[in-house]
């Protein structure tokens, strides 16, 4: 879950530090500038640790969070499991009614052709 915690420094205010997706480590603005930091995906303190099977899951879980941010939806929490079952619903309706025109097409073939 990416709750965007942030640093804070000893004034409450906040700090300088953000956090790889990735190994949840601290990181810095320069060190998102490195050429080892993909938001989401890795940074200089883990690219080496981790196996190509997980830099892929990571840059898919990227993709689908930034497709629902396009879409204007969240992609984890309780809205996106309800756009999630309004979808399924929506899905299985189309579905029945495509069944139904088909039926009716074979029922208005066989009366044709007796």
């Amino acid at each position: 879950v990416f709750d965007d915690r942030v640093t804070v420094n000893h004034n409450l205010e906040r700090g300088e530090y953000d956090q790889c997706h990735a190994c949840r480590r601290p990181i810095t603005e320069a060190d998102k500038q490195r050429p080892e930091y993909e938001q989401g995906v890795s940074c200089h303190q883990c690219i080496d640790s981790l196996t190509e099977e997980q830099k892929a899951r990571f840059k898919e879980r990227e993709r689908q969070m930034r497709l629902a941010r396009e879409r204007g939806e969240e992609h984890v929490g309780g809205e996106a499991a309800r756009i999630i079952a309004e979808r399924k619903a929506r899905k299985k309706a189309e579905r029945e009614a495509q069944a139904r025109r088909s039926l009716e097409g074979e029922k208005q073939r066989k009366s044709a052709v007796n």
